[in-house]
């Protein structure tokens, strides 16, 4: 087993003496100094005197302890040299702690064992309130920076789901642990960085050159207070020059760092802040990645659930909540989000932890579910329909919008269907679903928005909208009324050939058929109001809903609540709404076009539907935010979550593979193709004189050819 290696920890001395006697006591109650030692080295700052005597009276008598005095101000970097090239002559591993920082019970012990975990260690840091890559934790809700106490209140409950380390692209500087034989083989620090800044980083790098990682010991943690030693001003001078000088020595520096921050990170570290109680809000994405930019179903029911939680809000019901929109810039702009009272943040800009995302529409885009993966520990999916999944052409626009589908019903912590039929063919057509996919899922009708209940009086404004005929047809009523839209599944084209010729006039909701026959009125959808549709719907003798393929089917509602007879394309899900509805001695089915006229017909003498209990929006919208907050109140389960991060990590960093590999590919192939037109060229140039003489051999022998 990998024991703890002698070491000397090394601080540097040189202003603020309450924060650097504060160090000095920690080391003293925290480590075994008669196997580890430590180096107090007083750099000569503004009170050198004062802190000379203040330290040695909290050293006095302490076996272990040596206390030095520069000639002269050396700076952080200059004394950290002096330090381990010339005072100290032991073959200790050397641990730098900045004098704002602060030991705990362990934190050396558990710092040399890592650091001997692999010959390949180099460099260790520990875990901190305040010390960049290896901050605990490295993200918040609030995106600021946690308190120390929050720090040391989240690093005492997560710290046993980290991993013991973790390889980091450089190790913080204020608590930094080295090896003995990498600073005799290759230095400590280059001057050039003086009086500090940067010099850890490029030590970390220097001999990664050779082989050796940086680590961050996730067991051991350190206070840290942080910028004491320079002014505002003149760090941040000194920060930026040293921030290019690193860079222009190792290219790679940012891109490690990136790359680190984007799959480096164990999940439980990453959403470390959500996953230890506090009492800070709950954050919640509302995810509206693609939403359209027209008023469809999908649009409405969107805009419906922010008008429900804006005023839960107004009636002083989500003080615990903070909600946050996300959409296209767009959409922000648009539909004017900001009118909800919500903070907006367009997609592209969000970067922020939640403690759940609700995507409010299904998950159909890679970039899409990848980002409620990294920013939301839990996270909600809707399931309308997979409809852009079984239709081919709408597939094939898209292929990779499969696999997402899939994605998004294997790892949300909840998935809300709007029938029974929709889960039924989603795990028809994904057979590889894990059992607990049903026991994810949860029913939940849909509902009429309250503009489609019936309008007492409502009329149309005939002449701005309709043609001569179709106002005829509108006046006269007790026609058949088709309600679908352009898409085939939606079988209106086969419903208007079907009802062509027979006595009734027939009104085609959603038809573009301007040559249908006699009794066909087509009517194209998209540019009436809601009025408009509960009236026509009012001055309809029967409705016609011939779609073969629904999630819900809202017009089976919209004509209960008319008192209208629906006729129905026969499907699993027609009859789960007709029976959730209580309609079924309303509504007739049919599957047969060729008996439609017929069936319609019969339709026309069934009873009418009264006294119907019909879901509005209001239900719909009070049902998911019931699920919202019993997925919020579910204690999360870390090893899910880091699965479905692996997965997705695993994803990202395929896709960026495969994106270099085909750069590199046609980076190949253009240079093959130069490389086989100039081959070309030359044999071309090398044949030319041949086949002139070729040709002028062919005349002499057969003069008859020409050319």
């Amino acid at each position: 087993m990998t024991q703890p290696h002698p070491t000397t920890i090394v601080v540097p001395l040189y202003g603020d003496i309450p924060t650097a006697a504060r160090c000095v006591r920690s080391v003293l109650d925290h480590v075994d100094l008669d196997f580890h030692r430590l180096l107090i080295v007083n750099d000569c700052g503004p009170e050198v005197d004062e802190m000379e005597r203040q330290i040695l009276a909290i050293i006095d008598g302490v076996d272990g302890v040596v206390y030095a005095r520069n000639e002269r101000n050396l700076g952080f970097v200059g004394t950290c040299n002096r330090a381990v090239t010339e005072l100290d002559t032991s073959e200790n591993d050397v641990l730098l702690l900045n004098s704002d920082a602060q030991l705990s019970a362990g934190t050396v012990d558990e710092l040399s064992t890592v650091l001997y975990l692999s010959e390949k260690h180099g460099v260790v840091t520990a875990r901190s309130n305040h010390a960049t890559i290896a901050t605990l934790p490295l993200r918040t809700r609030s995106g600021e920076e946690a308190s120390p106490e929050r720090s040391r209140e989240v690093f005492d409950e997560i710290a046993s789901e980290l991993p013991r380390y973790s390889i980091a692209p450089v190790a913080h500087g204020f608590c930094f642990l080295a090896r003995r034989s990498l600073i005799r083989n290759y230095g400590l620090f280059d001057e050039v960085f003086a009086p500090g800044y940067g010099e850890e980083n490029d030590f970390c790098l220097r001999v990664n050159d050779y082989g050796f990682s940086s680590v961050i010991a996730n067991h051991a943690y350190a206070h840290h207070d942080g910028e004491k030693s320079f002014s505002s001003l003149d760090r941040r001078t000194i920060q930026d020059a040293n921030e290019r000088r690193l860079v222009r020595r190792y290219p790679h520096y940012p891109s490690a760092v990136a790359h680190y921050l984007e799959d480096g990170i164990d999940t439980a570290d990453w959403f470390a802040d959500l996953l230890v109680p506090s009492d800070a809000r709950k954050k919640v994405l509302i995810d509206l990645h693609h939403m359209s930019l027209i008023y469809n179903g999908s649009v409405q029911y969107a805009l419906s659930f922010l008008n429900h939680l804006a005023t839960l809000r107004d009636n002083g019901m989500l003080d615990e909540l903070e909600f946050v929109i996300a959409t296209s810039a767009e959409a922000i702009e648009f539909f004017g989000m900001e009118r909800y009272g919500f903070r907006v943040v367009a997609n592209e800009d969000l970067d922020e932890l939640f403690d759940l995302g609700l995507s409010l529409a299904p998950l159909n885009a890679a970039g899409q579910i990848q980002r409620l993966d990294r920013y939301c520990v839990k996270w909600v999916a809707s399931l309308l329909d997979i409809i852009a999944i079984r239709s081919l052409p709408l597939l094939e626009s898209d292929y990779s919008r499969r696999q997402v589908v899939l994605d998004s019903l294997r790892f949300a912590d909840r998935v809300i269907a709007i029938s029974q039929a929709t889960i039924d063919d989603a795990r028809a057509y994904y057979p590889s679903l894990s059992s607990d996919f049903a026991d994810r899922a949860s029913v939940l009708h849909l509902g009429v928005e309250h503009l489609a209940v019936k309008v007492p009086g409502a009329v149309f404004d005939l002449e701005a909208r309709f043609n001569d005929r179709q106002r005829a047809a509108v006046r006269a009523g007790d026609y058949v009324l088709v309600i679908g839209n352009t898409f085939l599944h939606k079988q209106v084209r086969e419903t208007v050939a079907a009802l062509e010729g027979t006595e009734r006039t027939v009104i085609a909701f959603g038809s573009m058929d301007e040559d249908a026959g006699s009794n066909i009125v087509p009517l194209p959808s998209g540019y009436l109001t809601d009025a408009d549709v509960s009236a026509l719907y009012d001055a309809a003798g029967v409705i016609v809903y011939p779609s073969a393929y629904e999630g819900f089917g809202l017009p089976i509602a919209e004509a209960a609540v008319h008192g209208k007879p629906i006729v129905l394309f026969d499907s699993q899900v027609a009859h789960e709404v007709v029976d959730a509805l209580g309609l079924t001695q309303s509504a007739a089915f049919f599957d047969d076009f060729r008996r439609l006229p017929e069936v319609v017909e019969q339709a026309a003498s069934l009873p009418l539907p009264d006294s119907v209990s019909v879901r509005t929006l209001q239900d719909y919208n009070e049902g998911v935010f019931r699920i919202l907050l019993e997925t919020l109140a579910e204690p999360v389960v870390i090893d899910r979550v880091r699965a479905r991060n692996s997965y997705f990590r695993a994803t990202r960093s395929y896709e960026l593979a495969q994106s270099a590999r085909a750069a590199h590919l046609e980076w190949r192939l253009s240079r093959r193709s130069f490389r086989i037109a100039d081959a070309v060229v030359r044999r071309l140039e090398f044949l030319r004189p041949i086949a002139r003489g070729a040709r002028q051999a062919i005349r002499r022998e057969r003069p008859e050819i020409d050319g």
